[in-house]
């Protein structure tokens, strides 16, 4: 994430002065944190699935999905 300084923005707007005296006195009257940490939802494994970790899921589909994707398409001709 990159968040322009207030003098770029300062630089960036300097024909809307009262645009940014406007928005620092917003700033002043808000508390904000951004948070800087990656945030990822949970993801359950099924009960179905023979899987223990996410990591052992997620290859448990990637080879489900190779399977189907060569082995088993009805558009792919075999010749040896």
């Amino acid at each position: 994430m990159y968040l322009k300084t207030q003098q770029q923005m300062k630089d960036l707007f300097r024909d809307f002065a009262e645009g940014i005296e406007s928005t620092q006195e917003i700033a002043d009257k808000v508390d904000l944190t951004i948070p800087t940490e990656l945030q990822l939802p949970k993801f359950p494994i099924p009960e179905e699935s023979d899987a223990t970790t996410l990591e052992d899921y997620l290859e448990e589909l990637t080879m489900k999905g190779l399977m189907n994707a060569f082995l088993f398409s009805p558009m792919r001709s075999w010749t040896a």
